[in-house]
């Protein structure tokens, strides 16, 4: 609001700006975030995708289901995947991928299964930059092999 030397009111300042282009680049990058979720939920293998201190950044839902997590989206991102997973304050033991990340290189990995010790499971790590910069990713594929 605009006033005089007396303080009356005498006049409305305001702008405005056209947010369609900004709505619409939004709503694409929604639509492009629900289909690549889809696709990965659509993957019959548990996958999950971890930073490298196994920050949860992604995982499908058969990756949920295979470790009975009731958690789903922003719930679980950001938030170490033993702690999602399977409700612990440290890395499960056992599971092998912590001591793989520091090396950032793709490998695969037998070990006594996470959520069964009945089972083996066949685990492989690939690894990927978010960006340019060193933050190294890894998408995890975990396979239930055999019944020891």
């Amino acid at each position: 609001m605009e006033h005089n030397n007396k303080g009356d009111m005498i006049g409305i300042i305001g702008f405005s700006e056209d947010i369609t282009a900004r709505r619409l680049s939004e709503e694409k990058v929604e639509q492009s975030r629900t289909l690549l979720q889809n696709i990965f939920d659509g993957i019959s293998e548990p996958i999950i995708v971890i930073d490298q201190n196994m920050v949860l950044m992604m995982a499908n839902k058969t990756a949920l289901e295979y470790t009975h997590c009731t958690r789903t989206g922003d719930a679980i991102a950001g938030k170490p995947c033993f702690e999602v997973l399977r409700g612990r304050t440290s890395p499960c033991e056992g599971c092998g991928v912590a001591e793989r990340l520091g090396k950032g290189e793709n490998v695969s990995f037998e070990r006594k299964g996470v959520m069964d010790s009945s089972q083996l499971e066949q685990v492989s790590l690939h690894f990927f930059r978010k960006d340019e910069k060193k933050a190294i990713m890894a998408l995890s594929f975990v396979s239930v092999t055999s019944q020891k």
